[in-house]
């Protein structure tokens, strides 16, 4: 397959509108569920995609025809006592507005491009680029009226690359019994490095104690807990950012956490870039005397231009006699 001159094409939308209506929808949402008591958005009660994650968040222009990303997500299931998951990746080709949009699935006969129903997917940016235009009518005509050759490439037509990059966005649904929630993550295309990555979260400190991903941690019961995140050096990369002016300015990333449980309670659902600490407050539920009970923690750090990391931690609650043997005191 010959390759073509994309961006000699007229785009018919532009990606701070895809970001706002995002929202909206959103928003909507989100109103139309609202009731007298609302849920706490940090505790984990049922079925949720708590992240999506593309390894390669963002691609350069000039790997477009050969850059390939790996997609997983993290996804909590606290009811579902092992129960088998679902997986259904697309990618979304449509126009803004259009009925795949307000549903947010773009998975199976939706998807622009053969998805995967494996917990983790790759696919090749190119495939996704283009089948995306033949989906899109004006898109479509576009190209059909400037062929390969025609001219009007990236660097001497009429055609100038947006600062703010072309989203590619990735749906994700995923069915456990009769519950099923969808996702959706963007992969940014530049015309030009430099290119952001994925933040890494090292560890998370519980009262100055690391938690360790994967195992079982003991926490005492009724107690407040201060979850404090660590990231990897680095981790905060610098990138242009668009000013008002339409200039560009390198600033340094924000890094944003945010907490959830399926038990107890968290003073801080997600901390803010304003904020001087990083850390969640964690009330652990009480148990009576000699009880345990378990519970699941998770951490989400995302650098608010589309990178993200997570860890996750099996908890175990215990008092105190239990934790702390040499504090009991004989009669």
């Amino acid at each position: 397959m010959k390759p073509f001159d994309l961006f000699s094409l007229r785009r018919p939308w532009k990606p701070a509108m895809l970001l706002t209506a995002l929202a909206a929808a959103a928003l909507t949402m989100a109103i139309a569920g609202c009731g007298e008591d609302l849920p706490r958005p940090e505790i984990v009660e049922k079925l949720r995609v708590l992240g999506v994650r593309a390894d390669r968040p963002e691609i350069a222009l000039d790997e477009l025809f050969t850059a390939e990303v790996r997609m997983d997500a993290l996804v909590a299931d606290p009811k579902g006592a092992g129960r088998p998951i679902t997986y259904a990746w697309g990618v979304c080709g449509f126009e803004i507005g259009g009925s795949a949009f307000t549903e947010f699935d773009c998975t199976g006969p939706r998807s622009a491009i053969p998805g995967s129903p494996e917990k983790t997917w790759t696919f090749r940016v190119f495939d996704a680029v283009t089948a995306t235009i033949a989906a899109i009518p004006e898109l479509r005509d576009n190209f059909a009226s400037r062929p390969p050759g025609s001219g009007g490439g990236s660097t001497g037509g009429s055609f100038a690359f947006p600062k703010e990059g072309i989203p590619v966005l990735v749906s994700l649904k995923v069915t456990a019994g009769e519950e099923s929630v969808t996702a959706l993550k963007r992969v940014i295309i530049r015309e030009k490095p430099p290119l952001n990555g994925n933040p890494r979260l090292a560890g998370v400190l519980a009262d100055k104690k690391v938690l360790t991903p994967g195992a079982v941690n003991l926490l005492e019961s009724g107690r407040f807990i201060k979850l404090d995140p660590v990231p990897v050096e680095g981790s905060a990369e610098p990138y242009p950012k668009i000013q008002l002016d339409g200039s560009t300015k390198l600033v340094g990333e924000d890094l944003v956490y945010s907490f959830y449980t399926t038990a107890g309670r968290l003073d801080s659902f997600r901390s803010a870039a304003s904020e001087d600490s990083d850390a969640s407050i964690f009330q652990t539920p009480v148990i009576a005397s000699g009880d345990t009970a378990n519970l699941m923690l998770w951490v989400v750090m995302r650098d608010a231009r589309g990178g993200i990391d997570w860890l996750e931690f099996p908890a175990e609650l215990v008092n105190s006699g239990q934790l702390y043997p040499q504090r009991q005191v004989l009669d």
